[in-house]
Parts: C-alpha cells; sequence; structure tokens
C-alpha cells in the first residue's frame, strides 16, 4: 500500500431552487494521508497499516425547501364567490445555498495480517445559511418565508472495530461493530432572537442550546394531599395548573431528539458461495415526546378508549403519589 496519500476536488454546483444571483455555489475538499507502517522506521510486526489522516471540504445542500422557493407564485381561488388570484408563495430572491465545512481527523490501522481492523475519526462539522422555513409574524398573514438561517455545528467522535474471527480459504466469519458520539448546537441565529420552526410540536431554536431541544413545562408530580397534577413556573416554583403565572412557563430543559449516541454490530458468516450476514443498530440519549404512551394513561376524558394498565396507578388517598 501507498506511504503517503492525497486528494482533492472542486464542485460547481446550480440550482433552479435559489434567486436568480445565487443558484450556484463552490464546493471543495481535500485529504492527505501518512501510513506511518510503511516508513523504514517502524518495525512492528503485527502492525500491517496505521494510517493517520485529515481531511478539510465543504459541500452544498438544496434540500429542505419547496421548488421555486424563490419565486413569488399565485394559485386559483374564489373571493368572495367569484374567480380570483391568491398568493401561494411569497418568494425569497435572496435564497442561497446551505453550505457544510468538515474537519475530519482518522487513525485508521490493520492487524495480524489484516485480521483486526479498525478507525477512529473525529470530527467538526459547521452549517452556516441554513434553509429553513422562516416564521412571520401572524399580523403579515403570509405564515412562514423560506430563508437562511443561522449557523449550528456539530462535534462528533466514531469508534469501529471489525475482526476475522475464523478465515480459511472456505470458511469466514468477522464480526465487528461501532459507536459514535455526538455533541451539537446552535451557534447564531438572526439578531440573536429565539425561533419557533412551523413544522416541529414545542420546539424552540435558542442559541448557545442544542438542536431541536423540547420547550415545555415542566411536569412536577402529583400533589399527595389531593392528586391534583403539579407543574413548575418558570421561577421553579411548584404550582397547580390554573395557579401557574402568568407568561410563558416553558422552559429549554437540555433533551434534544437528537441522539448522542448511536452505533450497530454485526456479524458475517461465509462458506463457500452462501453467506449469513445479521445487523443490529441502536440510538441512545435524544428524547421522545411519547403521545401514544399519554394516550394509553390519560387523565380519563376519553373513557371509550383503551388505556394502559399504567392508567390503573392514579392517585386515590391522602398521601399518594
Amino acid at each position: 500500500k501507498e506511504k503517503y496519500l492525497a486528494s482533492a476536488s472542486v464542485r460547481y454546483d446550480g440550482s433552479s431552487n435559489f434567486g436568480a444571483d445565487n443558484q450556484f455555489g463552490i464546493f471543495y475538499s481535500g485529504s492527505l494521508g501518512w501510513n506511518i507502517a510503511k516508513e523504514d522506521f517502524f518495525d512492528v510486526k503485527f502492525i500491517d497499516d496505521l494510517k493517520l489522516r485529515a481531511s478539510y471540504g465543504t459541500v452544498g445542500n438544496r434540500n429542505g425547501i419547496t421548488r421555486y422557493a424563490a419565486q413569488d407564485n399565485v394559485e386559483f381561488d374564489s373571493y368572495p364567490g367569484g374567480s380570483a388570484t391568491i398568493p401561494s408563495n411569497i418568494g425569497n430572491p435572496d435564497l442561497k445555498w446551505e453550505t457544510t465545512t468538515t474537519t475530519n481527523i482518522g487513525l485508521e490501522f490493520n492487524l495480524f495480517n489484516n485480521r483486526i481492523r479498525g478507525v477512529t475519526d473525529y470530527f467538526i462539522r459547521k452549517t452556516e445559511d441554513l434553509l429553513f422555513a422562516i416564521p412571520t409574524a401572524d399580523e403579515a398573514g403570509v405564515g412562514a418565508i423560506f430563508g437562511n438561517l443561522g449557523k449550528i455545528e456539530n462535534k462528533g467522535l466514531e469508534l469501529a472495530l471489525q475482526a476475522d474471527v475464523f478465515r480459511t480459504d472456505s470458511f469466514k466469519w468477522t464480526i465487528g461493530g461501532n459507536i459514535f458520539f455526538l455533541d451539537h448546537e446552535i451557534v447564531e441565529l438572526p439578531e440573536g432572537e429565539d425561533v419557533t420552526p412551523d413544522n416541529a410540536f414545542n420546539i424552540l431554536f435558542q442559541e448557545g442550546a442544542m438542536i431541536n431541544e423540547h420547550y415545555l413545562v415542566r411536569y412536577a408530580g402529583v400533589d399527595p394531599n389531593n392528586g391534583a397534577p403539579l407543574y413548575y413556573g418558570a421561577d421553579g416554583l411548584t404550582y397547580r395548573a390554573d395557579d401557574l403565572p402568568e407568561g410563558e412557563n416553558r422552559v429549554l430543559q437540555g433533551k434534544s431528539t437528537i441522539a448522542d449516541k448511536e452505533g450497530g454490530f454485526f456479524s458475517d458468516i461465509r462458506y463457500k458461495g452462501f453467506g449469513l450476514r445479521t445487523d443490529f443498530v441502536f440510538k441512545a440519549g435524544n428524547w421522545i415526546n411519547n403521545f401514544v404512551r399519554s394516550n394509553m394513561v390519560s387523565d380519563g376524558v376519553n373513557i371509550d378508549d383503551n388505556q394502559s394498565t399504567d392508567a390503573f396507578n392514579y392517585w386515590r388517598n391522602v398521601g399518594d403519589t
């Protein structure tokens, strides 16, 4: 194998999704690699390859918006009772490419005649000019307008390992797996103002917060004296629902819909011309607003619907929680 590796690319992409002056974007990438195991000074017999590599590059995204989002469009309708045209899309001629810049540093190794193989990668991915349906004031009467919004940052570490447990001319059994750790943050929003997305339920975008972080009133359990549900106000104190202070009592709780750990493992058995592969994947650390469960353990309003047996666990006597 080669001792030194290098590559580079440049793309010039165009899309009619964007404004006339912003339809084209230049994106580039480059990478370098050094296989230390091929150097004369390296003399560790069981290490076949030990490759240090780094890359840097940009890529453009045009998904996340509708076609012709940059243009003003109308549709036919009636008003009041006669034929008319009404606005169907408020265009944004400044709409442009969403750009992601990724810096990656990794290490690859092969051991014992390539019987054991592994990779570790650390990356920083910064995305700016995100394509987004930006809400407008209700008084505008136009709903949301597609535009480019703010900056986000993702940082991650991935570890992967696989090995040939048995390896002969006619039979091979390989097992392996990987795990991925992710941190993410909203870095910048227009004028630093919070943004509530139109297509999400109780999600708030805020500078310094995680992406897709839940924005909810916090449940404080049951009043053991009378069974009333309790909630935390914005001041951190406990209230019954009817007594919550005026104003916004929802808060960000550090709980995102995005998993901070993902991965999987596999087994691959091959015998002559036959093979059997099994794959397993997992994710953890993401928080789900579980509407199905909330319906199944409801407060008894929909008593004609089936309920979970957990619904029997309710307040009956003073002291119950």
